[in-house]
């Protein structure tokens, strides 16, 4: 029973990562296409139904993340944990089997996938969050004629960045795939090092 409990944990996380990177896909989408306008844009009426797009969307991502954030954060710890165990046993675990070095570079697999996916992808959306943001933030300079009242409009509705994070606590970028690996190298030395550490009898 406890050797498929990572399988069946890798299930329910990629159940999850499906969803949430769909949802990363959808809303990179929508920013790609908000960009591509907001570059070639020069009429002011189409600037106001852009900048209600942007509100729309960046809404749909503070609901996202509000609501799933902390299920960001375990999936992403747990397919570390995973990631950690895997290789450990793969590299340091002298006695496995044949059968124990498939099905754990089966499990490495899908740990792998689940954290890769919802990384790169919510790092993807948050990439084009802020060029969307940049060019949104840029507009008062487009149409100086407009430029307090733009002005106005951006202090009031877009004060901050809407990111997707993990738990509130984390920004999801692409430099957590380097913090996550640092993390992963120093625990796998520090385990194996002790691992080989002998406690000198007394005689």
């Amino acid at each position: 029973m406890l050797f498929c409990f990572p399988l069946v944990l890798g299930g329910l996380l990629i159940t999850f990562t499906s969803f949430y990177c769909l949802m990363c896909v959808h809303l990179h989408l929508f920013y790609d296409q908000l960009i591509s306008e907001l570059q070639t844009s020069n009429v002011l009426h189409e600037c106001q139904r852009l900048l209600q797009a942007y509100e729309a969307i960046t809404n749909t991502i503070t609901s996202l993340d509000d609501h799933f954030s902390y299920s960001a954060f375990i999936t992403v710890l747990s397919s570390m944990a995973g990631i950690f165990r895997a290789s450990y046993v793969l590299i340091f675990d002298r006695r496995a089997t044949a059968m124990t070095l498939i099905y754990y570079c089966v499990a490495l697999s899908l740990y792998m996938y689940v954290f890769l996916s919802m990384i790169l992808a919510a790092s993807a959306a948050t990439l084009k969050g802020r060029i969307a943001r940049e060019l949104i933030i840029s507009l008062p300079g487009k149409f100086p004629s407009h430029y307090k009242k733009l002005k106005m409009i951006l202090r009031n509705n877009f004060k901050s960045d809407v990111v997707l994070t993990l738990w509130k606590m984390y920004v999801i970028e692409r430099s957590i795939l380097i913090s996550a690996c640092g993390t992963l190298v120093t625990y796998g030395i520090l385990i194996a090092t002790l691992g080989n550490v002998q406690v000198p009898k007394e005689n």
